[in-house]
């Protein structure tokens, strides 16, 4: 296995990823969740929902797709054979992967903003299944905190299996969401990302990046400063143009 580690010390932050708003610590504390079998049905229009952040063509982009039943809002934008999906921290929404998804767009990648329901890996799940519909032929998961652990999670499911992860402060476990569990089972590319003074989920990430031993490709980037998820991204805009480039390494 490759692995790399990838040692960054703190930028100043720029306008274009302002909007890539997070906190320092989201209150990712394990809040418990219900499993159940993921049934993805036909994506639907969400209606004018602008979920407090879409105006004009982004409008458009507003739907939301089935999962037993309910009815998962999401944003959904680009086209191309690559999709992109976005999973959020606790305490934000899909508005916080918005500009993110709008410049995978520009780049010729499909992206998805998932408004999760604390159903997050069967949400991702059929998030995936909803791109391949639409074309895409390889699935790149990008998570916050619980985002990041439930892509994690989600990724030893997901088939066929997904190119690459990328968890920004993703803790080892969310609820009943086990990533630790399911690192050792990963074959794709991973990407940790967190802040060292992010003590817990620093933690955390170092646990998973020892558990990653079948990951092709697997790296953790420790970051200074204390930046959680979303966050991090925003203060240290040169970790985003790395993300990017990691899906552009993996996803073509």
């Amino acid at each position: 296995m490759t692995r790399t580690r990838v040692w960054t010390g703190a930028v100043a932050p720029v306008v274009l990823l302002a909007l890539l708003t997070g906190c320092g610590d989201d209150g990712d504390s394990g809040t418990e969740q219900t499993s159940a079998t993921p049934q993805a049905a036909p994506e639907t229009s969400s209606g004018p929902n602008d979920f407090g952040c879409l105006k004009g063509d982004q409008l458009a982009g507003a739907t939301s797709f089935e999962v037993d039943g309910e009815q998962v809002d999401a944003y959904r934008t680009g086209k191309g054979t690559t999709g992109v999906i976005f999973s959020h921290q606790v305490d934000l929404d899909l508005c916080s992967w918005v500009p993110a998804a709008d410049e995978l767009a520009a780049d010729g990648y499909q992206a998805l903003a998932v408004n999760s329901m604390s159903t997050e890996v069967d949400e991702l799940v059929a998030a995936a299944k909803l791109l391949r519909e639409k074309g895409a032929e390889k699935i790149i998961l990008i998570g916050a905190s619980k985002g990041g652990t439930g892509s994690l999670a989600a990724a030893a499911e997901i088939k066929p299996a997904v190119s690459a992860v990328v968890s920004l402060s993703g803790p080892a476990e969310f609820g009943d969401i086990d990533a630790l569990a399911a690192a050792p089972k990963l074959t794709m590319p991973v990407y940790l990302i967190a802040s060292r003074d992010d003590t817990r989920f620093f933690e955390d990430a170092q646990k998973l990046d020892k558990a990653a031993t079948a990951s092709k490709g697997e790296k953790f980037e420790p970051v200074n400063g204390i930046e959680h998820g979303n966050a991090i991204l925003t203060e240290h805009p040169d970790v985003w143009k790395r993300v990017k480039a990691f899906v552009q390494q993996y996803g073509g």
